[in-house]
């Protein structure tokens, strides 16, 4: 087993994995790809014990390994989770959150002036939504593919390309 690891993480890791991309099957327990996205998030964990394992971060490292094997995966996470918007919302880093979900909701002003005034009467929080979609680059809102594509905005615009897609999703 790893006995370098708290098993609170190692637990939270075995969870999550069958929720990652269910309708794929490659990542539940009898999926190929399985092994390879616990060793993936359990390095990561170990790598940056500051971050750990955070909710969410399965369907960071199922979209690479779909697109390459796990010691690229893993430089790519370890690289592309220093950037962007990645840092505050992983430490919960309530200041820099509010700031993107402040700008956000300009954007949704300026763009989508009907559903902003509709969102504010009801009192939906902007962070509500993008701390999920954010986080797993909308991996849990999107199709698999679509999902795919927004990763390849994602990784040309950063944070400018979360804010395009955003106000397509809505």
């Amino acid at each position: 087993d790893t006995p370098w690891m708290d098993k609170a993480t190692i637990r939270q890791i075995d969870l999550d994995l069958d929720r990652t991309f269910p309708e794929l099957g490659f990542f539940n327990r009898s999926g190929p790809y399985h092994v390879p996205l616990r060793d993936l998030l359990l390095a990561y964990a170990a790598y940056s014990p500051s971050i750990g394992y955070v909710q969410g971060m399965g369907y960071i490292a199922s979209s690479f390994l779909m697109y390459m094997d796990p010691p690229e995966a893993f430089t790519l996470m370890v690289n592309l989770l220093s950037q962007h918007h990645f840092p505050e919302f992983l430490l919960v880093d309530m200041d820099g959150i509010n700031r993107h979900a402040t700008a956000l909701d300009a954007h949704v002003a300026t763009h989508l002036p009907q559903l902003s005034r509709h969102l504010k009467k009801v009192q939906v929080d902007t962070r509500l939504y993008i701390l999920e979609w954010w986080m797993t680059v909308f991996g849990t809102v999107l199709p698999v593919e679509a999902s795919g594509v927004a990763w390849d905005l994602v990784l040309l615009d950063g944070v400018a390309a979360l804010v395009r897609i955003t106000l397509g999703v809505l």
